[in-house]
């Protein structure tokens, strides 16, 4: 296995797309009053700075879903990828849907949103809003933190 250190895709600066955070944690600790000698406890707040990144992400778990697709499917689920929202949910516009995919009717697109229905990749949850399966693909930051 190699390090993330001799890789050449080792993420070592985020750029303009990061942005950095303070937090803060409650740590309870126990401590002597040095007049009294007892035992106290009490919570000791500890903070540090971490730098995260912005950019857009989803992870996609198998690429076996893009060989069970056809074009269409694969170019809907494409475009999917493109704006899954953090709560799991995508909105699909059939319009924009077809100028992205360069579709001139709305038929491709529709047999692309049944076939990720009946894959499973997708659940109907409003007329155009879609419950993505998180065991296919999620929409996420990237988890690569550096600690000062």
């Amino acid at each position: 296995m190699r390090s993330s250190k001799s890789s050449p895709y080792a993420v070592e600066d985020f750029g303009s797309g990061s942005r950095w955070r303070n937090y803060r944690v409650p740590k309870k600790i126990e401590y002597v009053d040095t007049q009294t000698g007892e035992l106290l406890s009490g919570v000791q707040i500890v903070g540090n700075m971490y730098q995260s990144d912005t950019a857009y992400f989803v992870k996609l778990y198998s690429l076996k879903v893009l060989r069970m697709l056809s074009r269409a499917g694969v170019a809907v689920f494409s475009y999917m990828c493109e704006r899954i929202q953090y709560d799991g949910t995508v909105e699909i516009d059939v319009a924009e849907c077809m100028e992205v995919c360069g579709y001139s009717n709305s038929k491709s697109v529709y047999n692309g949103i049944q076939e990720l229905l009946g894959l499973d990749i997708v659940r109907k949850k409003s007329q155009s809003v879609y419950y993505v399966n998180p065991n296919v693909v999620f929409r996420g930051d990237r988890t690569g933190i550096k600690q000062i």
